[in-house]
């Protein structure tokens, strides 16, 4: 029963950059040019597979020639900074977040772009999901679906699944 239940709701989403774009497996293509991060690669596809499990999108961190990606980059460095905090003590990182310098000004801006991010995917998802252009299957959608929330809660709600089992903070 729970195997049943894992397949109908993860397979959809599993891999989503090799079923939606036809590209090829990324391990294919690094081999192809005779050398390749593995970790870096498990890392992209964790985040791409998080990402489409909760709010639908594939942020393309896979895709030929393995690009940056700005959301994933800026989730990145805001996470790195975060655990910085922990690192310092806190006089310390509140001066640095006073004079927004060093990974403090790293994070207010990795932190605006991130909400950017969400913010552009909750309004066109409500969009979306109104107009009954696509029925949607991921999380994002199902508390849409679910109840009336404001976009502040719904862009946490996202953030707090792509964050809680992101590889990207062990890094």
């Amino acid at each position: 029963m729970a195997d049943d239940l894992l397949s109908a709701f993860c397979l959809p989403f599993s891999c989503p950059p090799f079923k939606e774009n036809n590209h090829d497996p990324p391990i294919t293509v690094a081999i192809s040019n005779h050398e390749f991060d593995l970790q870096d690669l498990l890392l992209r596809l964790t985040f791409d597979n998080i990402c489409g499990l909760a709010f639908g999108r594939d942020p393309e961190t896979l895709a030929l020639g393995l690009p940056e990606n700005a959301f994933a980059t800026a989730f990145d460095r805001a996470t790195e900074a975060s655990l910085q905090r922990f690192i310092f003590l806190e006089p310390v990182w509140r001066f640095k977040k006073w004079l927004q310098v060093g990974m403090e000004a790293t994070l207010t801006s990795s932190v605006a772009h991130v909400d950017r991010y969400l913010s552009a995917i909750t309004k066109s998802r409500k969009l979306e999901l109104s107009d009954g252009r696509r029925d949607y299957d991921d999380l994002l959608s199902q508390f849409m679906k679910k109840g009336a929330y404001t976009d502040a809660f719904l862009q946490h709600v996202v953030l707090d699944l792509v964050a809680q089992p992101s590889p990207m903070a062990v890094q």
